[in-house]
C-alpha cells in the first residue's frame, strides 16, 4: 500500500487477496466473523487504517480488513 494513502482513495485489491470482516463487540475479543478469498481484482475504497497491518476497505456494502500488502491506490496520471 502506499504510504500517502488515506480514506476516501480508490484501491485495487488483487486477486487472491483475503478480506476479513470482523465482529466487534463490548463483550469479547475482536474475532473474524466472514471472510472471503477474491478470485479476481476487485476496486474497494479505503474506510479507516488499523495499526494491525490491516486497511479497512469498503467493498459490496461492507467494511472488510484487508492486509496492507494487498492494497494498492489507484491515482490519476
Amino acid at each position: 500500500m502506499n504510504k500517502d494513502s488515506k480514506v476516501g482513495d480508490l484501491v485495487h485489491l488483487p486477486q487472491a487477496s483475503r478480506l476479513l470482516n470482523f465482529s466487534r463487540n463490548d463483550h469479547q475479543q475482536v474475532i473474524p466473523w466472514d471472510t472471503i478469498v477474491l478470485e479476481e481484482p476487485k476496486l474497494a475504497v479505503v474506510s479507516g487504517m488499523e495499526s494491525t497491518g490491516y486497511v479497512q476497505v469498503y467493498w459490496e456494502g461492507r467494511e472488510w480488513s484487508v492486509r496492507k500488502e494487498d492494497v494498492f491506490t489507484i491515482r490519476e496520471s
